[in-house]
This record gives structure tokens, C-alpha cells and sequence, in this order.
């Protein structure tokens, strides 16, 4: 996992914990199950992870206010041509339906 938050190199405590603990079944099993090997991981580029966010977050809200206001245009539309004479909306519904 260090190298995914750093460049820095590991302090020895950390290898021999990590080698001790490595160094058990119980450990390897455990690095198993978690998919930790020992291969180069680029470190999280964490500006990256907070700018993809963002912009995840604002295409959300874009889209919700784009649908929201469509639903409210459309039942402005709705209620005027409930509020028209019998003939318009005949020939409203008419026209729409073709």
C-alpha cells in the first residue's frame, strides 16, 4: 500500500513488519485475499482522484437540472393546453399525435 500514497522509500520498520508478517501463512493468505504483491504500484495521483470527482459531481447536477427543468417546461405546456377551448386542444393533440 505505500507506494500508492508515496514516492518516499519505506521505512525499514515497515519492510521487516511487512516481511514478518508476510513471512506467516496467515500473512500470505491474508495478501492473497487483498491482491497485495510485491510489483511496482504507481502512487494515487490524489488531485486526479479529487478532479475526477468533481467533475463526476457536476455532470450529476447538470444533468439533474437538466431533467428537472424539462419536467417543468412540459407541465407548464400540459397546463396551458388544459387551459385552452376544446377546439385548440383537439387540434393541439392532433398536430402532436401525427
Amino acid at each position: 500500500m505505500w507506494p500508492k500514497f508515496t514516492n518516499r522509500p519505506q521505512p525499514q520498520q515497515l519492510l521487516d513488519v511487512r516481511q514478518a508478517v508476510l513471512g506467516t501463512s496467515i500473512g500470505q493468505q491474508v495478501a492473497l485475499q487483498l491482491g497485495i504483491t510485491d510489483k511496482k504500484e504507481e502512487p494515487v495521483n490524489i488531485a486526479s482522484v479529487a478532479g475526477n470527482t468533481v467533475n463526476t459531481v457536476i455532470q450529476q447536477i447538470q444533468q439533474t437540472a437538466q431533467d428537472t427543468i424539462t419536467r417543468e417546461v412540459i407541465i407548464q405546456i400540459v397546463q396551458k393546453i388544459e387551459s385552452l377551448n376544446p377546439n385548440d386542444q383537439s387540434f393541439i393533440k392532433n398536430a402532436i399525435c401525427k
